[in-house]
């Protein structure tokens, strides 16, 4: 016998419709069916730091348990900045050594031999990943990026990569030693990260949009219009055939 949160769960599907890698149809009661994207939850809650801290800091009686709760919040801050600064320190000073100005020259200066300058390259990288990971950044799926390509949003920045500038070696061998789930097509050259999900809002006239909704509507209307059309002389052709069967069955 099913338990009470499958049988939940099945009536949530046969209600909203499955959804196979994140999209799929939304099937309501209305019968209207609607394309939806479903996306995960953020991994933090946005609130104001001192907001947070007086607010759990006025939940204690005692003035002195009061202050010493402060302390410890003050303490937590500055351990996570000091963890921040020393792996922003650590990453910088390795990225000097890869620098596109001044990298190469810094490099013949410190006499590396090969391996030393991949380990070098490795350590920048784990370093990197380490900190956009406790920043709440993620790499970016390729259904993640059709679904940015795919949708009309007003306040996009078109961007090409020169990919032949790049180099592809980096992030292969470095995938390889480190593997990630759901990664890129394009991961062996380049990466992007996202984080969170949130709104744009723009104010405009939007002149050529308005245009294309007038256009749509117009067009959907000549459809109407023409398929009301056909239909009609299909049923006048058809009405005028009938007396004639009837007339033959009659005499039959």
């Amino acid at each position: 016998m099913a338990s009470a949160a499958e049988e939940k769960h099945k009536n949530q599907e046969a209600e909203t419709g499955s959804v196979i890698g994140g999209r799929g149809l939304d099937v309501r009661k209305d019968g209207v069916a609607r394309e939806v994207v479903r996306m995960e939850r953020e991994a933090v809650i946005p609130i104001i730091k001192p907001k947070l801290v007086m607010k759990l800091a006025d939940l204690i009686e005692h003035e002195v348990d009061r202050n010493e709760f402060l302390k410890l919040c003050k303490k937590v801050e500055y351990t996570i900045r000091a963890w921040y600064l020393l792996q922003f320190d650590d990453l910088m000073q390795l990225y000097s050594l890869f620098d596109p100005v001044n990298g190469e020259k810094r490099l013949e200066q410190q006499n590396l031999t090969p391996e030393e300058i991949d380990t070098l390259e490795f350590n920048f990288m784990t370093y990197l990943f380490q900190i956009m990971e406790k920043s709440n950044f993620k790499l970016l799926s390729d259904e993640e990026y059709d679904v940015a390509q795919s949708g009309k949003y007003l306040l996009n920045l078109p961007i090409k990569v020169d990919e032949s500038k790049l180099d592809k070696k980096l992030l292969t061998t470095y995938f390889k030693e480190h593997p990630h789930d759901n990664l890129p097509t394009f991961a062996d050259k380049y990466i992007i990260f996202r984080r969170g999900i949130g709104f744009d809002r723009t104010t405009d006239y939007f002149v050529m949009e308005k245009v294309d909704v007038l256009i749509s509507r117009v067009w959907r209307l000549l459809q109407r219009v023409t398929r009301y059309r056909v239909y009609l002389n299909i049923f006048e052709l058809f009405n005028e055939g009938e007396p004639w069967r009837s007339g033959k069955a009659a005499a039959l």
